[in-house]
């Protein structure tokens, strides 16, 4: 038995993303137990029920069963959730709480306890994503490794910015929708629409994936030729500030990381 990735995984905090990272860990294969303690149990309850968790009796329970504890609550109950959580140095607490810096963590956590942040985006449910990490720490790499492609940043200035990353990707099924919702307006079945739209995304990312060499500008280039059709919708996006709309859009979320908490 593998004592860290086989023990029980802990997850102090249990909402929506919580549900995304067990259900993510279930399907890639992890069946090691997971206990949850939660602030309200509705969504605990279908995790025991349908995914194979367990609700531990209290911070006590959870924290001498468990070496790894994923803190998944909002930033606005982190002093609750780790007041009197008793850990040790044996202890490794995985922050997915938003701009809490790792000594904003050990603060509150104690000293001797390793803390890592990471910031996965929904996906991880389907095993698929981003997922940044800092600091580096290669049992949180193992467990994490299962949910999507882990990037270690530098400094918790590239985890910030990694993290808007995040919060892009959330912008991206809104986009997504629109132009199912065009297609859908110009008589094209719902079902045709989604797949047409998911799919060429899809496809747009593995092209960019398998050819780390190219910018995915030059492949845009490329595909919109002068004269195409492509290029005539991306001139009309361009012209109509798209692309410095997401830049400053990426500079108010990392502003918002960044501000100092009250």
């Amino acid at each position: 038995m593998n004592a860290d990735t086989d023990a029980p995984l802990g997850i102090l905090g249990v909402g929506q993303l919580a549900a995304h990272l067990v259900k993510g860990l279930r399907r890639a294969g992890v069946d090691r137990p997971i206990l949850l303690l939660p602030r309200s149990r509705g969504i605990a309850l279908e995790l025991t029920r349908d995914w194979g968790c367990e609700i531990a009796p209290d911070k006590a329970g959870l924290a001498s069963r468990c070496r790894q504890i994923i803190l998944a609550c909002r930033p606005a109950d982190l002093p609750g959730a780790a007041a009197d959580l008793p850990l040790t140095a044996r202890h490794l607490v995985l922050s997915a709480v938003a701009a809490a810096s790792v000594a904003d963590l050990a603060a509150l956590l104690g000293g001797d306890v390793s803390v890592r942040r990471f910031m996965p985006g929904i996906s991880v449910e389907a095993g698929v994503g981003a997922i940044p990490l800092y600091p580096g720490d290669t049992r949180a790499q193992a467990l994490l490794s299962a949910l999507g492609q882990v990037i270690v940043a530098a400094d918790e200035a590239a985890f910030d910015a990694l993290t808007a990353a995040t919060c892009a990707h959330g912008w991206f099924y809104s986009l997504f929708d629109s132009l199912i919702s065009g297609l859908e307006a110009q008589g094209l079945a719902p079902e045709a629409a989604r797949t047409a739209v998911l799919h060429h995304a899809r496809g747009a990312a593995e092209l960019c994936l398998a050819r780390p060499d190219l910018r995915p500008r030059a492949i845009s280039r490329d595909v919109a030729a002068p004269g195409s059709y492509t290029a005539a919708g991306l001139r009309y996006l361009e012209d109509g500030g798209v692309h410095a709309r997401l830049r400053i859009a990426l500079e108010s979320v990392l502003r918002a990381l960044r501000r100092p908490r009250p």
